[in-house]
């Protein structure tokens, strides 16, 4: 699905719904331009939040294998053009990562996450976390919320959502 007819579908939605929103746009459509530009569309629609990620064309589920990231670089480079693209102060951007299965370094995850926080991250997602201990220390170590997402079936191992809110997770 394109850009466009991805801020069709959530200007659709947002009409239909007074909750905030929580938009998911994949890579941001491209390069650092393309960020801006998407940035720049969906802020005009009042949502909640938004988030884009650094994995790297073609993409896959951040559960399954074989998927790699774009360069710190590259991705510091899209997160500055949505913080500047973005026309609506309120509006969250999250970052995720799929730095954890592409590199299978937590130490390297926790450093590009950082990365992501000081170029401009409002709150930290770290895609696949694969064991409890991982789960219990990332929320430590940011100064953004951390996001966690549960799949069945998936890496990450299951909890209740007040267990994770007691972990320190906000999302």
């Amino acid at each position: 699905i394109t850009m466009t007819e991805q801020v069709e579908i959530i200007k659709r939605i947002n009409d239909a719904t007074t909750l905030p929103l929580i938009c998911d746009l994949d890579d941001g459509y491209g390069s650092a331009i393309n960020v801006y530009r998407t940035i720049s569309e969906v802020s005009r629609l009042d949502v909640g939040a938004v988030f884009i990620e650094d994995q790297q064309n073609p993409k896959r589920c951040g559960h399954f294998e074989e998927h790699a990231i774009i360069p710190l670089e590259s991705m510091v480079g899209k997160i500055h053009a949505a913080k500047d693209a973005s026309l609506d102060p309120d509006m969250h951007l999250m970052i995720r990562t799929d730095a954890l299965s592409a590199t299978g370094s937590f130490e390297r995850t926790l450093e590009i996450a950082q990365a992501y926080v000081e170029a401009g991250a409002d709150s930290i997602f770290i895609e696949a976390i694969q064991t409890e201990q991982q789960i219990r220390d990332i929320p430590k170590r940011f100064q953004v919320p951390a996001v966690i997402n549960l799949v069945e079936k998936g890496k990450t191992p299951m909890f209740p959502n007040a267990e994770l809110e007691r972990m320190g997770y906000k999302i």
